[in-house]
């Protein structure tokens, strides 16, 4: 009689759960519609930075192809032209007044002092 491998369960292909499947999907997002845009798309909202400084007070949110960094306050921003591969700054920016319903979304999305953000990276 034929003894089981026992490494034949080690190199079994693993059952995909819900966890490995919205890891990627920790820092919140928002719906908006900025500038010259056709449609809205979905914005990843950044934490602020930790030191108190020229962009403590500018909110940074970033899609797939678009980056807007805005100031809440008065809701003026640059909004970064369509770029195919990654949003950036790099092929110039274009001025944009960013609605009060985004600001506050984006208030209430940015991440706090505590907030896991990604694979054991926490806000401090």
């Amino acid at each position: 009689m034929q003894e089981a491998n026992p490494d034949a369960t080690r190199f079994a292909p693993k059952e995909r759960t819900a966890l490995t499947c919205t890891l990627g999907y920790i820092m919140k997002q928002i719906q908006a519609k900025l500038g010259n845009m056709r449609k809205a798309e979905s914005f990843v909202v950044y934490p602020r930075p930790t030191d108190v400084g020229a962009d403590y007070n500018l909110l940074k949110i970033q899609s797939d192809h678009r980056m807007c960094l805005f100031d809440p306050t008065t809701g003026q921003g640059k909004l970064s032209p369509y770029c195919a591969n990654y949003a950036n700054f790099t092929k110039g920016s274009s001025d944009v007044m960013v609605p009060k319903d985004v600001i506050e979304a984006a208030i209430a999305a940015q991440p706090k002092r505590g907030d896991a953000i990604g694979g054991g990276v926490y806000i401090a």
